[in-house]
């Protein structure tokens, strides 16, 4: 810097480039925790669309939040669960392509967190619904991956009570299997477990003594399970248990109705 510089004009460059470098150290080290907010936000609003039943919104703001934290366990948890709950929602052949991306990131998840039951449980239920819309075989063959994760997620928590609700789910199908699908799977797959009705009844059970959080669809279910052993007093019984619950859960409105229809053939 010359010495010839006017002493006042000295004074104000040396204070413009203090002031400079400050706004600088200030930018650079609070960047990472903004970040980090942002992501967050995006995962509050996804909750908030999430318990409004509005799962279209919810799986936006989670997959904008997992694109600045693609490493969280619960955001990647949440856009697995905004997948199925949208194919759910829309219970058509259009829920096939929501499915198939719950697969996806199931998958990923499993993969980037196999120590945690939770990764398994959605990879069952991201399995389990892909089966709904699949041929007799390959449903089959979607059934076989179902089991096998359900129980690892059971292995890794005795007391998953949303866990035990799926098992049932597939205890419940392998019991109304027929024989052509049954020697298809052992020729295939090996010895496919003998599920039956009441297996399928003691995993629901399992499920409400353990504070499922969707007690309306498993009542319901023990309510179809029942009719398919030709027992319609107890089927009934559980279908105004159904009914009986507050909506906890985007299916909760759709599901009573079913059951109240059951109720009105019984």
């Amino acid at each position: 810097m010359s010495t010839n510089m006017p002493a006042f004009e000295r004074i104000m460059r040396i204070s413009t480039q203090y002031l400079l470098g400050c706004l600088f150290l200030l930018i650079t080290f609070s960047a990472l925790p903004v970040f980090a907010q942002t992501a967050d936000t995006h995962i509050k609003q996804g909750d908030i669309f999430y318990r409004q039943f509005d799962n279209v919104s919810a799986l936006a703001s989670y997959k904008r939040a997992l694109e600045m934290q693609p490493g969280d366990f619960e955001c990647l948890s949440k856009v697995v669960r905004a997948y199925n709950d949208i194919g759910e929602d829309l219970s058509s052949e259009e829920s096939e392509q929501y499915y198939e991306q719950a697969v996806q990131y199931a998958e990923r998840l499993q993969q980037m967190f196999p120590d945690r039951a939770k990764s398994y449980y959605q990879l069952a239920v991201s399995y389990g619904n892909l089966a709904l819309l699949r041929g007799s075989k390959e449903k089959v063959k979607l059934s076989s991956s179902v089991e096998k994760n359900i129980r690892r997620a059971l292995a890794m928590n005795p007391d998953y009570a949303d866990a035990y609700a799926v098992l049932g789910i597939y205890y419940k199908e392998v019991a109304s299997l027929n024989g052509f699908l049954k020697t298809f799977a052992r020729l295939f797959f090996g010895d496919l477990p003998e599920g039956t009705y009441d297996d399928a009844l003691k995993a629901f059970r399992k499920a409400i003594k353990l504070k499922t959080t969707r007690p309306v669809y498993t009542y319901f279910l023990i309510g179809r399970t029942y009719e398919e052993m030709d027992e319609p007093e107890k089927a009934k019984q559980a279908y105004l248990k159904a009914v009986g619950f507050p909506n906890t859960d985007h299916r909760d409105h759709a599901v009573k109705e079913r059951a109240r229809n059951r109720l009105r053939s019984l």
